[in-house]
């Protein structure tokens, strides 16, 4: 029997190339996280994003997941890293992206590990998250 079902990628897969563009988003990231600079980590953020945190809290709209991050990343202790892996992105349709990563955070008192599904939207020629869903890494068997 042969299985019919479809797959995700839109056909034709990356024609222009979006894969870069969108990994770039996701590298800015975490160069806004370790430098501890809220604006530059939220501006990819659409007006109505929607986030859902590792621990589980959900943030609705630009403003709260911006008011999230500007008191967590300009008060964070010293030593707190971050390093974002893009694990597989897919094109399901034109001008939309879903985008899975592996988030490691590295503090003074150990590390751990999340990995995030982020939907991205291309408006105007740029790229912008519309929604992230992180998760605790379980330990690998």
């Amino acid at each position: 029997m042969t299985d019919s079902r479809p797959v995700a990628q839109w056909p034709g897969g990356d024609p222009a190339g979006d894969a870069g563009r969108v990994a770039e988003v996701i590298a800015e990231r975490e160069d806004a996280f370790n430098r501890g600079d809220a604006d530059l980590f939220d501006r990819r953020f659409t007006a109505d994003v929607v986030v859902v945190s590792a621990a589980g809290r959900r943030f609705e709209g630009w403003e709260e997941i911006h008011a999230y991050h500007a008191a967590r990343l300009g008060g964070r202790p010293p030593g707190v890293r971050t390093r974002l892996t893009v694990l597989a992105s897919t094109f399901p349709g034109p001008g939309t992206a879903v985008v899975h990563t592996s988030q490691l955070l590295a503090t003074p008192d150990g590390e751990r590990t999340t990995l995030g599904t982020w939907t991205m939207a291309e408006r105007d020629g740029e790229w912008w998250i519309c929604s992230l869903q992180q998760t605790a890494a379980a330990p690998r068997e």
